[in-house]
């Protein structure tokens, strides 16, 4: 009798541990189902919120929540809403490479996307790379790079500061100055400009950089009407981008003496200047406002059914549109939100943009994109006057040089700014 009643109780605690083990189990599988099938995707947004190129964030971070919006819009991703986690990286690119590794790790984010500056994207890749998240860049840039986990929706030089170059030789003269902000991208583009023109039987005329955040450039001004040159190639941005214009406005010098081609400004931000200011002035990008096309008609009544019928967009909002919808198909086309998943579902993959088609080139992870240039009417539409015969192959390094010069070059730069990818913001 005894040996039964002990067996009982061994039965007894034994099922109601079996049981126990059962129920936790279907909780655990149940809860991850919910989580998988249910809880919000979290991404993360990185802006200049703060700082010298505020303006640009501003725009980011509008683009960014209008592709969010769309796609939850039609059921998230995988049956899941996205969610957005925004980090301000106008304040410190220290404080930026925490962040990320902090939502990272505390957030669990499926992806990265923004940046603005190359400073800040060079400043991240460490981390993007030791965590392997993704990270999608949508401005134009200096190249030099190959990252694996990093995909990009702006252009490289070949793409929009070389086609630029040859259009404004041809058609503005030989003779042509740069003038830009004291950042990688510049001083890289100016570098190829020069090989550039040599090649097409040009001169550059001078070349004058800015302290990032620069607002006076009275200097700049008296350094070009020194050179005398045919047409400006113009890499401001931010508040230097005004600068320029009204430091050349105010020494008399207009679109029709010397044309600007502004090749890093975006269409949005220039228009905030006035029609006057832009008259007969050209701008270098893959996008503009007012491009006809159904898919640019679509874009653009979006844009205003959520900001209003006077909001514009330019190219880097098109970029980043484009870089959250083609993340999203890619997790559709992967059925997964890993990021080596996710990535491989990007390489390659074709999407109707509002400048036209493109797709994700499978060797550097860089879009394959039509370029154009237009000029500014005096009702400050943009109209084009010249584009590309379809979508530009991307490439990483520059045909002209070796990779190891220029490998050099940006070595030599991040010593000359000690350790950074732009010289020192202004003093304001």
């Amino acid at each position: 009798m005894a040996i039964n009643r002990r067996l009982g109780r061994f039965k007894f605690w034994t099922d109601l541990f079996v049981k126990l083990v059962v129920v936790a189990v279907v909780g655990a599988v149940g809860h991850r189902f919910y989580e998988r099938h249910h809880q919000p995707v979290r991404i993360g947004l990185i802006m200049p919120l703060s700082g010298t190129a505020e303006t640009a964030g501003a725009e980011l971070h509008d683009a960014y929540r209008l592709a969010v919006e769309s796609i939850n819009a039609t059921g998230g991703v995988l049956g899941r809403p996205l969610e957005v986690i925004i980090l301000d990286s106008g304040i410190s690119q220290k404080r930026t490479l925490a962040e990320v590794e902090r939502l990272n790790r505390e957030e669990q984010v499926a992806a990265f996307f923004g940046c603005y500056l190359s400073g800040c994207r060079r400043a991240i890749l460490p981390a993007i790379r030791r965590l392997e998240n993704l990270l999608v860049y949508p401005a134009d840039n200096e190249g030099l790079e190959f990252e694996p986990n990093v995909f990009y929706t702006g252009s490289p030089p070949n793409q929009l500061v070389m086609p630029a170059t040859e259009w404004a030789r041809r058609n503005l003269g030989r003779r042509l100055f740069v003038v830009g902000m004291d950042d990688i991208y510049p001083r890289i583009a100016a570098a190829l400009i020069e090989r550039e023109l040599k090649e097409l039987d040009g001169e550059l005329a001078g070349a004058f950089f800015v302290a990032p955040g620069s607002e006076d450039l009275a200097t700049a001004t008296q350094a070009i009407l020194k050179a005398r040159p045919d047409a400006i190639l113009s890499f401001t941005n931010g508040s230097s981008l005004p600068g320029l214009v009204n430091a050349l406005r105010a020494a008399g010098v207009n679109s029709d003496q010397i044309p600007i081609v502004h090749v890093w400004a975006d269409e949005d931000q220039l228009r905030e200047l006035g029609p006057a200011q832009n008259e007969g002035d050209y701008l270098a990008a893959s996008y503009f406002n007012d491009l006809e096309s159904k898919a640019n008609a679509t874009f653009r009544a979006a844009i205003q059914s959520r900001y209003g019928r006077q909001r514009r967009f330019g190219e880097i909002e098109e970029s980043a549109y484009i870089g959250v919808m083609m993340w999203a198909a890619a997790v559709t086309r992967a059925n997964s939100l890993t990021p080596a998943a996710v990535g491989r579902a990007l390489r390659g993959l074709h999407f109707e943009a509002p400048s036209g088609y493109v797709h994700m080139d499978r060797s550097n992870h860089r879009l394959w994109r039509q370029i154009r240039v237009g000029r500014f009417e005096d009702t400050g539409r943009v109209i084009p006057v010249w584009e590309s015969e379809g979508a530009l192959a991307p490439l990483n390094y520059p045909l002209s040089g070796t990779q190891e010069e220029w490998d050099e070059l940006l070595t030599a730069l991040n010593r000359k700014w000690h350790g950074r990818w732009a010289a020192p913001e202004a003093a304001l």
